[in-house]
């Protein structure tokens, strides 16, 4: 059994993506040449697996000032831009010195770009300009570099280029019935809570303008009553997220559409569980087998109070619902929701600057210490997102006489919550329960 935190989950998942592409590369570049002899190729090999074995077992040191003397180092550092450019030209015409009559038609510049952003996690300067005069520092940072792939996405923009497979955003309308399609049993061997767990986790996704790992460990301190009578949430593991200062809590609002409605959702959820089954994960530690592809995520999303809830499991579900249900066109993914959200804010007129504070993206000044004092300016275009993405009916407050007893007694799970987000539950429950009844 492995031991995973959120930490080395992720580093472990950045070096995973990050270690494919420089495997690529060395793979590129050491390869035989014609006529090659029995001692070279095992010499030529050795010489490979060892810089391997050295990027993907040390990568946690990679760029931290490394002792150059150390031979995989050295090797590291005789990497030209004009490898690079090759390489990316391989990649993308499956031809190293491509003719003008040759299209990129194997890879997009995208795709070109993440590979040179992996490649330059593992160059030992990678802090430093290309010096092309002493051939030292970063090779990917060199203005040729960049140019092979300008080139590549002008081939694109003229629709000669690598057709695009990146995930389309859904329409509004897409995912009103992507959402009640999720209340229903989708597949003929889903669980029961399948049904309230997913419905949840796309609102608030949607809500949020979030990433699929984003809400996977949202957990439940971090989901609070403020002083407006709404609910405010924290993603304290977001992507962006690497200081105190980057983090803090974002308004959700109910909507008048009860089956656009988060807090109507996240309320159902909780109702499904029992007292006790929604205590938090201490120090959200995962355990990972051999067997299994990917760690089962902890958080505030799960099936049971020791059931863990998948990203392959959201992923599997999602692709059933949009392909073999709902039959929409065009590629769809997890993350065309945190499309559809950014797409619906700007529809609402919200500015640039307020859907990226919303989807939290890093902004111009977002990195300043003081940023932790002043987070209440913040709070107008939290709001302005916020009711943008409630749909056309609008906010809703959701308001009566229910005490904690009263709530806890609706919704048992509900005492593992902060004060107040139990009564809020309990409150959209009820109006729910009085709807259906009328």
């Amino acid at each position: 059994m492995y031991l995973w935190t959120i930490e080395t989950m992720t580093k472990s998942t950045n070096e995973s993506v990050y270690y494919r592409s420089v495997r690529s590369f060395l793979n590129f570049m050491h390869k035989g040449a014609d006529g090659e002899t029995r001692t070279a190729k095992r010499k030529r090999i050795a010489t490979l697996n060892s810089i391997l074995t050295y990027c993907k077992t040390n990568y946690t040191r990679i760029g931290d000032g490394e002792v150059v003397d150390v031979a995989e180092v050295k090797n590291l550092l005789e990497i030209q831009p004009i490898h690079i450019v090759r390489w990316l030209k391989d990649l993308a015409y499956h031809n190293e010195e491509p003719s003008p009559d040759d299209r990129p038609l194997f890879a997009r510049s995208t795709t070109l770009q993440a590979h040179k952003r992996n490649l330059s996690y593992y160059m030992p300067l990678n802090n430093m300009q290309w010096d092309p005069i002493h051939k030292r520092g970063n090779p990917t940072r060199d203005p040729s570099v960049n140019k092979s792939i300008n080139a590549i996405e002008q081939f694109e923009l003229k629709g000669q280029g690598a057709k695009p497979r990146d995930a389309r955003a859904l329409e509004f309308e897409e995912f009103q019935r992507v959402i009640t399609c999720s209340r229903t049993k989708v597949k003929p061997r889903g669980k029961v809570i399948f049904q309230y767990v997913h419905t949840a986790f796309l609102l608030l996704q949607f809500h949020l303008c979030a990433r699929t790992d984003d809400i996977v460990l949202f957990d439940i301190d971090e989901i609070r009553k403020n002083k407006y009578g709404f609910l405010d949430i924290k993603l304290c593991a977001s992507k962006n997220i690497y200081k105190h200062e980057h983090s803090y809590w974002q308004v959700v609002f109910g909507s008048m559409d009860s089956s656009l409605c988060p807090i109507l959702g996240l309320g159902a959820y909780v109702g499904f569980f029992e007292e006790g089954e929604l205590e938090k994960h201490e120090n959200r530690q995962v355990n990972k087998t051999k067997k299994e592809r990917e760690p089962k995520l902890p958080g505030f999303f799960r099936c049971g109070k020791i059931v863990r809830y998948s990203k392959g499991s959201l992923n599997s579900r999602l692709k059933s619902i949009c392909k073999n249900i709902l039959k929409l066109t065009g590629r769809t993914s997890t993350h065309s929701i945190r499309k559809a959200a950014a797409h619906e804010m700007q529809l609402n007129n919200c500015s640039r600057e307020v859907s990226e504070q919303r989807g939290r993206w890093v902004q111009q000044g977002s990195r300043r210490p003081s940023n932790v004092y002043f987070r209440e300016f913040m709070r107008p275009s939290d709001f302005q997102a916020a009711t943008a993405l409630t749909g056309p009916l609008g906010i809703a407050k959701y308001t009566g006489d229910v005490t904690e007893e009263i709530a806890h007694c609706i919704l048992p799970a509900a005492k593992s919550l902060l004060p107040g987000v139990d009564i809020q539950f309990a409150l959209a429950v009820i109006w729910a329960f009085h709807q259906e009844e009328g």
